[in-house]
């Protein structure tokens, strides 16, 4: 039960950010590629403010439109950075305007299915992964299914952070913390089995003992006691 509740858990935190995507009102866009702002205003001059990165990092100021008819247009080309764009342009009578676009790739439900179904896979493995732990009753094998464990924990969040990097970039809140899971994973990774082989090893070892006291005609308490001040 308790396994069925994690996979709906984090199921629900994927489709949330997948299907809770919210539309830029110019458009998405791949990257590196050149993008053309345009709006239509019954005015002589329009003129682009400001632009800015993602991040809020400025990249472009006040720059002129080109003018056809009532049809204004710039042609922005420095898009290698994924995310969400925003820019702001005036008219000559003091009215300004706030729009944006999105840098990253076009989310359909061939993508979605795929996206799941990866999922899915590793996290029904991920799961029969942790049974095995607890079913195991020998050191190696405790160690063997704790590395699988972690490994396909990791996996996991990786392929998340990976989607919401490349199509869920106007959720930059959900890459982050995705990311940050799996930066946190990364670094712990060896220290961590470092620390578990050595606890098993020495609960195997201190088993072992007992087990060698016990046939020399200790009770089990004795022997477990002996067996702890031996290690």
């Amino acid at each position: 039960m308790k396994n069925k509740i994690i996979l709906f858990v984090i199921l629900s935190l994927f489709l949330v950010g997948t299907f809770g995507l919210t539309s830029a009102s110019l458009g998405t866009f791949p990257p590196n590629t050149c993008v053309n702002i345009q709006t239509n205003l019954n005015t002589s001059e329009v003129t682009l403010g400001r632009l800015d990165y993602p991040n809020s990092t400025k990249v472009l100021g006040i720059t002129n439109m080109e003018k056809d008819g009532l049809t204004f247009n710039y042609t922005f080309c420095n898009t290698s950075t994924f995310g969400k764009y925003i820019y702001n342009y005036n008219d000559t009578e003091g009215n300004v305007y706030v729009n944006d676009f999105i840098i990253g790739y076009e989310f359909n439900s061939s993508t979605a299915i795929l996206s799941i179904f990866i999922l899915s896979l590793l996290i029904g493995a991920l799961v029969f992964s942790i049974k095995g732990l607890f079913k195991a009753q020998e050191g190696a094998w405790q160690i063997f299914y704790t590395c699988i464990s972690y490994v396909l924990l990791f996996s996991t969040f990786f392929l998340l952070w990976l989607f919401s990097k490349y199509y869920l970039t106007d959720i930059q809140i959900l890459t982050s913390i995705f990311w940050i899971i799996w930066f946190i994973l990364a670094i712990l990774f060896f220290p961590f089995m470092i620390a578990i082989s050595g606890y098993v090893l020495k609960k195997q070892l201190e088993s072992t003992l007992e087990e060698d006291y016990v046939k020399q005609g200790y009770t089990r308490e004795e022997a477990k006691d002996m067996a702890k001040r031996k290690k």
